[in-house]
């Protein structure tokens, strides 16, 4: 955690275990002599007014709340949660994780040696998508890709990457100055999951915007993952389409209402 954990990304959160693989690769590669291990059952939290100005500044997921000032320091929901004790939400998945890193240290183990311990495998932890934000000059294109290739490609094309406000663990760009984050990244599944739905990219020949199962602006482009149909869990944040600032435009709010809107809620993502 880096800051409120409420805010999107100022917390890695868990992944179903994939925060804590990673942490572990290091551990048990370089075998240090003492191991500490923090926040088993911590389950202390409080609000606090962020120094972020974005009016995306609120608990992820509760744009309505009227306490909406005041943003969760930590604990913010089982997937943003230090603790990693078994819980009724989501079970003991992490726990379990845990106690496997954990045998494997104190066995002077690594993952080449048991590669299907569940500390080690990653299909089934490694299933979610980048979704990158970026603006044509002069507004007239929004595009969302999860291909960092194709990012460095419109960046030095004259492209704008729309950061996050929010300082945290992620790969996404920061912008702290930022006062308007609907239009930022999120993150979505790349694999099928249970109650999701595929989001495509949809082009026109002139223009960008993107859809759940079938493009309504021009053809299918390209598949940039699923996301759930209901919220909570790992995606508490909604996903709406807008229209842009020109003709022809589409672009994206993430929990708040579009300025012109063009619909409802298409999905929840993180």
């Amino acid at each position: 955690m880096v800051s409120q954990s409420g805010l999107p990304f100022a917390a890695s959160g868990h992944f179903r275990g994939l925060t804590i693989l990673k942490l572990f690769q290091e551990i048990l590669s370089e075998s240090p002599p003492h191991l500490f291990l923090s926040s088993f059952n911590e389950h202390i939290g409080g609000r606090q007014i962020p120094t972020y100005k974005a009016n995306t500044t609120f608990n992820m997921g509760l744009p309505n709340d009227p306490q909406k000032n005041q943003v969760w320091v930590d604990t913010y929901a089982s997937e943003f949660s230090r603790d990693i004790e078994p819980n009724v939400e989501v079970g003991d998945i992490i726990y379990q994780i845990t106690a496997a890193c954990i045998q494997l240290y104190k066995q002077g183990k690594t993952c080449t040696e048991e590669p299907q311990n569940i500390c080690c495998t990653t299909v089934d932890k490694d299933i979610f998508q980048n979704i990158y934000s970026l603006v044509a000059p002069g507004e007239k294109d929004y595009l969302l890709t999860y291909d960092t290739n194709e990012v460095k490609t419109l960046l030095s094309e004259g492209w704008v990457e729309t950061c996050n406000p929010f300082d945290g663990p992620s790969t996404f760009c920061v912008k702290s100055s930022l006062m308007d984050g609907r239009s930022g990244p999120f993150i979505i599944y790349k694999v099928p999951q249970p109650s999701s739905l595929p989001l495509y990219r949809c082009y026109n020949s002139v223009t960008h915007s993107f859809a759940v199962s079938n493009c309504i602006n021009g053809k299918n482009e390209i598949l940039l993952g699923y996301i759930s149909q209901k919220r909570g869990g790992e995606m508490l944040r909604g996903l709406s389409r807008c229209l842009g600032k020109t003709t022809n435009t589409f672009v994206h709010s993430l929990d708040l209402e579009c300025d012109r809107s063009d619909g409802t809620t298409l999905g929840y993502v993180r």
